[in-house]
């Protein structure tokens, strides 16, 4: 039984690389896509974590600056060059555009045993990513009290036994 499931754009301009995040009361299953330089996919990634792994989760909205830079430089070279190729300044001021929209990114951090799993999403896919977190939440909740309820029948139990 799915607890929650959602699917996401990994980018503002190319639609076809999705991430789906599956949450259950027993795992997340996160399937993206891989990719040849961040454009072409080439493949699919799974990854299962294991409810009882998940420490915690949190999403962060932040801004990717090398990406934010270059787009501004693309911007200001393409309006330097409106009066004479209008055409490809104004091409080059959508792809500016995109590039600088794509460099608002919001974060999902599932923190685990070991290391840190990641899921970075544009701006515009923050609320499906906030969903995504509450439902981890939700799960983890779930199972604490579902080892809270098991540990509490075990020591009545022994209690019982004892008698």
């Amino acid at each position: 039984m799915n607890y929650f499931t959602a699917e996401m754009d990994l980018s503002l301009v190319f639609r076809w690389l999705r991430s789906k995040i599956e949450v259950t009361e027993n795992n997340i299953q996160i399937t993206e896509p891989t990719t040849l330089l961040h454009v072409i996919p080439v493949g699919k990634a799974d990854q299962n974590i294991p409810m009882s792994n998940v420490t915690a989760s949190q999403v962060i909205s932040h801004v990717r600056g090398k990406m934010l830079a270059g787009g501004i430089f693309l911007a200001l070279c393409s309006l330097t060059s409106v009066t004479q190729e209008p055409l490809p300044a104004l091409l080059g001021l959508a792809v500016s555009v995109l590039i600088i929209a794509g460099a608002f990114q919001s974060t999902l951090f599932i923190q685990r045993g070991g290391n840190d799993y990641a899921v970075s999403v544009p701006f515009t896919q923050a609320g499906k990513l906030r969903a995504v977190h509450n439902a981890i939440q939700g799960a983890l909740e779930y199972t604490e009290n579902k080892k809270n309820v098991t540990t509490n029948t075990d020591r009545i139990i022994e209690a019982l036994d004892r008698k």
